[in-house]
């Protein structure tokens, strides 16, 4: 009797430790979820306060673009240097490079699945698959242990997630210098 009181205690102890693992992995996507869509309704506003446009349009043009077709926007609609102090071109471009390093993530944590598994010399961990188009094979490579850039760890969600953090907060610092700080 003790032996099967064990058996099920250390069963259920697995079968909560893997809901444990698989709710961190849940918990990391939500935070970067919300860290990403902070980082497109910032991209707007900054549009908006740069621009002589209409608010409207301009959110409606934004809303039905992917995000790469955000960022070229947005590039294309701030990518004139005489908009801006020197100062502040260096931070534009930073943030057009972290726009650039972020897209692919964003694609592949977004567009993917989740999936438990345990790979030679790691800890059995969940991992965000993201489909790689016109590449069928990608599940055979992630099986296989063949990790690319479209397979993340929970660290790794989160790091995607820490740099979300940063563009957005550089994309506000832009936002939030004074006016005397543009050009006219």
């Amino acid at each position: 009797m003790m032996s099967s009181r064990r058996a099920l205690r250390r069963q259920r102890g697995r079968r909560l430790a893997k809901r444990a693992n698989i709710d961190q992995m849940n918990k990391a996507m939500g935070e970067f979820l919300t860290a990403q869509g902070r980082v497109e309704l910032t991209m707007i506003l900054l549009l908006m306060m740069i621009r002589d446009e209409d608010y409207e349009w301009l959110f409606d043009e934004m809303s039905k673009r992917t995000f790469k077709q955000k960022i070229d926007f947005l590039k294309e609609y701030t990518g004139d240097d005489e908009q801006f102090l020197p100062a502040n071109i260096q931070l534009r471009d930073r943030i057009y490079q972290d726009l650039d390093a972020l897209l692919p993530q964003r694609n592949f944590i977004v567009h993917g699945e989740t999936y438990e598994d345990k790979f030679k010399g790691r800890p059995k961990q969940p991992y965000r698959v993201g489909v790689i188009k016109k590449n069928i094979q990608y599940l055979e490579d992630y099986s296989m242990d063949k990790h690319g850039p479209n397979v993340f760890t929970v660290k790794q969600v989160k790091e995607a997630t820490a740099l979300a953090n940063k563009t957005w907060k550089n994309i506000n610092k832009i936002r939030g210098m004074t006016h005397s700080l543009w050009r006219d």
